[in-house]
């Protein structure tokens, strides 16, 4: 395996178990098996090696929500990335967020921003056109994203968390487009 393959699943795993900011560059080249200088030549800062390992993850669900789907199966879709991949989701989705109303920079940002546009774009083609469609989707946002913060500890496997929380999630998007 690559040392550049190595990096990336020590990081993975470091900052699952610990921590983004509790982990350091020596602390991935070690469990990685190679020098913290090695991690340079890849990764010019950690932040840099946290967006290679979010972005791919990101840019499949952002290519998966603009395949055809009602906003229900949008949701739930959402909620499955965010319970997979659930010790890792506030990293993904979270840490060091920008608003979604404002361009950024931050290439994670920029994919967090899509996300948050594709759920706009299919909220509002299921809605009122007088609709507030930005508080609605911030809305459906805090819903789906609470649904997922709440396991984010949880030891159950997704088919018993989904089997709960699903019909949920289904029920509060149905209210949320209707307005109630």
């Amino acid at each position: 395996m690559s040392a550049k393959k190595r990096i990336l699943i020590a990081a993975e795993k470091l900052f699952t178990t610990k921590g983004y900011e509790n982990v350091s560059v020596r602390e991935i080249a070690k469990e990685a098996d190679t020098s913290h200088t090695s991690i340079y030549v890849y990764y010019k800062t950690k932040w840099q090696l946290l967006v290679s390992l979010a972005a791919p993850p990101l840019e499949q669900l952002l290519h998966e929500l603009k395949q055809d789907m009602s906003l229900v199966e949008v949701a739930k879709h959402y909620v499955r990335f965010g319970l997979v991949h659930r010790h890792l989701y506030e990293l993904y989705i979270t840490f060091h967020g920008s608003r979604v109303d404002e361009e950024s920079e931050d290439f994670l940002n920029q994919i967090r921003i899509q996300l948050f546009e594709q759920l706009r774009t299919i909220l509002s083609s299921e809605t009122t056109k007088d609709a507030d469609t930005l508080l609605l989707t911030r809305i459906l946002f805090f819903q789906l994203h609470g649904t997922i913060m709440t396991y984010v500890n949880s030891e159950e496997d997704f088919e018993t968390i989904g089997a709960r929380v699903m019909p949920l999630v289904e029920v509060a998007v149905e209210k949320i487009v209707r307005g109630e």
